[in-house]
């Protein structure tokens, strides 16, 4: 497919978007490919790194902020039953997203609370290994040798713990992302074509 074959099934897909958006988008589209054309790869290739029309129009909706979406989806439809309709579901629907913000809230604090207890091991540990050191030359060996030794533990237990939970935090930012979008897919709806 050329440029101008895929700015143009790309604009027949991007309908929902306003004339100057759709101008933007297309703008932007074009600018990648004749981007990659300078650097010497060739107009179908330049067209094929961009992805499926569909893929790029999907993104391209996607990234709309939802209150555009809703206002000219509701100058567009204007009709007076969906609005009624929403006013009498609000105490169910305000219910659901009080839900939904409860445990995404609960969500993110648990993961400050699992950072915080990592730094507190680690902070501790290094802590305790600083004392144990100085324990052996106030204390003895003995006792100093044991605060290094529980100090080691905990640094080592924070170090071996640090990167599952960057992992949790990544996977439930990803998390929030689908649900963001999934809730934006229901308030919008799905064009289909």
């Amino acid at each position: 497919m050329n440029k101008q074959e895929f700015l143009q099934a790309l604009e027949a897909r991007l309908g929902d978007l306003s004339a100057e958006e759709r101008s933007q988008a297309l703008e932007f589209c074009a600018e990648g490919i004749d981007d990659r054309m300078e650097d010497g790869t060739g107009e179908e290739e330049a067209v094929a790194a961009l992805g499926s029309v569909e893929d790029v129009a999907r993104d391209l909706l996607a990234d709309r902020p939802l209150r555009t979406v809703v206002r000219e989806r509701v100058r567009r439809e204007g009709n007076a039953g969906h609005i009624v309709l929403l006013i009498l579901a609000s105490p169910f629907l305000l219910s659901f997203f009080a839900i939904g913000l409860s445990v995404y809230i609960v969500l993110w604090m648990l993961m400050l609370t699992v950072y915080a207890v990592l730094w507190s091991l680690l902070v501790a540990g290094a802590a305790c290994i600083l004392g144990g050191i100085a324990g052996i030359f106030v204390a003895g060996a003995a006792p100093g040798l044991c605060v290094c030794g529980a100090g080691l533990f905990s640094f080592a237990l924070g170090l071996l713990l640090f990167d599952p939970a960057r992992a949790a935090a990544k996977g439930s930012l990803k998390l929030t992302k689908a649900f963001g979008r999934g809730c934006k897919r229901l308030i919008v709806g799905r064009r289909n074509g």
